[in-house]
């Protein structure tokens, strides 16, 4: 099996709307906090990571040179974003740092493996990030924010990890059997123990993302057309429901919890609800995605 399709790699074409136009559709007060993402001509391999202002002031450009760098995430406070960065294909993956401005770029992995999807523990202390040094399927590793200790962290095999708010859970996606292409939402204790299934579906669940108030978690679902959704459910599994009937993918949560930005044919925010959505202004870059919020530093 081609280890390739163990990555998800989700494009998405540009999209322009106005800032004010995203606040107005949300009938809310001005967004804040950063929101940082990649952005490039994917199939050239060339991406790049930008943070922009939830309000869609102050774009900037992190990163340059070659190589895809995108799976970006924002530490807690702000300051810090840890992210994939490739120069050929998925098995040249490794996990990097910088500040929020670029500076200080860093390889935390250094590993022959592929290490990709890193998040934040709600402390910025340690990293959990899928990788698969141990073998050939990924699995959940966690280590200290400055690369030291990885950890391989439970049984399971898994990717796109996200720690709930409390430090006490990961949620993640497994491939359900090596003939398959379906993923599943699995839910284990930080140490690993009391793996459970929160989705049973015979279409791909993955990116999943835990609210700031531990109470639900988003995530995307693959309909049989390909298109994906964006749902949320509680952390058993219980009251699942869609939130918007516009195709998303890779959603994260604002940092107070009233909004959810994602990957839709370029980076949109939504209400939490899902009753409101408009696309951010983010010029001509090409194929924007992979959202991470946090708060501005």
């Amino acid at each position: 099996m081609n280890k390739v399709t163990w990555s998800v790699s989700l494009i998405c074409p540009v999209v322009t709307a106005t800032a004010a136009a995203a606040t107005t559709a949300t009938n809310a007060q001005r967004l804040s906090g950063m929101i940082a993402f990649s952005a490039g001509p994917f199939e050239n391999g060339t991406t790049d990571i930008y943070t922009v202002r939830a309000d869609g002031s102050e774009l900037r450009r992190l990163t340059g040179g070659t190589g895809r760098k995108f799976d970006p995430a924002l530490s807690p406070d702000g300051r810090r974003i840890v992210f994939r960065f490739q120069r050929g294909d998925d098995r040249t993956a490794e996990i990097y740092l910088m500040n929020v401005d670029g500076s200080q770029l860093r390889n935390l992995t250094r590993n022959q493996a592929m290490d990709y999807a890193p998040s934040w523990s709600p402390d910025g202390k340690r990293i959990v990030f899928a990788s698969d040094r141990g073998g050939f399927f990924p699995h959940i590793y966690v280590m200290n924010a400055d690369g030291s200790g990885p950890r391989r962290v439970g049984r399971s095999t898994g990717e796109y990890p996200s720690w709930s708010p409390d430090g006490k859970r990961i949620a993640f996606g497994v491939l359900m059997g090596s003939s398959s292409s379906s993923f599943e939402i699995y839910v284990m204790r930080s140490d690993g123990s009391n793996l459970r299934r929160l989705t049973r579906n015979r279409v791909t669940d993955n990116c999943p993302s835990w609210s700031p108030s531990g109470r639900l978690i988003v995530f995307h679902r693959n309909a049989r057309n390909g298109l994906p959704r964006l749902y949320v459910m509680r952390p058993d599994g219980s009251d699942l429901r869609r939130l918007y009937s516009a195709p998303g993918e890779v959603p994260d949560w604002s940092p107070e919890g009233r909004y959810i930005v994602y990957s839709a044919m370029g980076v949109a925010v939504m209400s939490a609800n899902g009753s409101h959505s408009m696309p951010l202004d983010l010029g001509d870059l090409q194929q924007p995605g992979f959202p991470s919020w946090s708060i501005a530093p």
